[in-house]
């Protein structure tokens, strides 16, 4: 049997589930936030040569149990696209399903998201690579795709939930087009690893595999939540002051989550950057409208008006003759 077996660290990301007919979209997308998970869980019949598409939101939770073997398109909405319940205590009941399943971005869903991830579940249990053969015997190993092929596309990421002493998944085939990203846990220090090829098949993982989290995309979406919420206080007259609780990362109580403009060393971030554009922006746009009071006000100044005598006069009540306007000789 070939297999493969790849340590990462973990990731979150939340997905969701659709209820298969001939031909199904199941639409439970949405750009929503941490606050307000969208979750699906009715089980689904999958029979051959049928197509379920699953739209998910930005935040989700999909833990449907499935059955059959047709086609599964899964569209992750955004970052948090979980395969299971609340942060990943539980994967979803897949054991009867024997489909494809292919996993897209749905980038229209949330145009502002950090990236489009499907994050898997690691179900509570503790997985050591010393003893693959009785981890999977005891279910210590999320196998709920371990009799499918799994195709991630182009712009879509696989992450996964981590136990803190380590978690394990297992997938029948992996496939991976470019421009994609396979992908352990979000954050540091817990250790992730696929078990790939239990369907003893080729596959091409032509994507981008990383062991730790996202940091880039985080930084990108950090960046976009700073210039966000400084252009609501430029633009909101009842909102006079932004404060910035310290200048480092390593100053601030939540330090870590990275969440300041600087790094612990005094390195500006994207977040400095997207704060100073949305400043340079306001400074151009009073620029302008000064300049356009200044045209306004221009166009209401008089001539002056002289006569031959140098006196100056006033060029509502001039009499037919010679005279000086702006520096020109004039005849009225």
């Amino acid at each position: 049997m070939r297999r493969f077996l790849i340590p990462l660290l973990l990731l979150v990301f939340t997905s969701t589930t659709a209820m298969a007919q001939d031909e199904t979209t199941i639409d439970i997308s949405g750009n929503n936030n941490d606050k307000n998970y969208k979750s699906y869980s009715t089980a689904i019949s999958l029979p051959a040569n049928k197509t379920v598409k699953v739209k998910m939101a930005r935040y989700c939770y999909f833990s449907s149990k499935i059955t059959g073997s047709g086609l599964l398109k899964l569209y992750s909405g955004g970052e948090r696209s979980y395969l299971g319940t609340a942060k990943g205590a539980a994967w979803a009941d897949w054991s009867n399903y024997k489909g494809d399943v292919h996993i897209y971005a749905d980038t229209a869903n949330a145009p502002g998201a950090g990236y489009y991830a499907v994050v898997l579940a690691h179900g509570g249990k503790f997985f050591s690579p010393e003893n693959v053969e009785e981890a999977i015997k005891n279910t210590r190993v999320n196998r709920a795709m371990e009799n499918n092929r799994v195709m991630l596309h182009k712009g879509a990421t696989m992450l996964t939930e981590a136990n803190q002493n380590g978690s394990g998944f297992r997938i029948g085939e992996l496939n991976t087009e470019a421009g994609s990203v396979l992908q352990g846990y979000m954050k540091d220090n817990r250790a992730v690893h696929y078990l790939l090829g239990c369907m003893n098949t080729d596959a091409t993982l032509a994507g981008t595999i990383t062991p730790n989290g996202n940091k880039e995309a985080d930084l990108l979406e950090q960046a976009r939540n700073y210039r966000v919420v400084t252009d609501i206080v430029l633009n909101s007259p009842n909102c006079p002051t932004m404060i910035v609780w310290g200048i480092k990362d390593n100053d601030s109580w939540r330090s870590g989550s990275n969440p300041l403009l600087y790094t612990a060393g005094l390195v500006k971030k994207k977040a400095w950057y997207a704060v100073r554009s949305a400043l340079r922006h306001r400074v151009i746009q009073q620029q302008q409208a000064s300049v356009q009071t200044l045209t306004n006000d221009a166009r209401d100044v008089r001539p002056f008006v002289y006569d031959l005598s140098g006196r100056m006069l006033s060029g509502e009540t001039l009499r037919p003759g010679l005279y000086v306007v702006n520096g020109k000789k004039v005849i009225k």
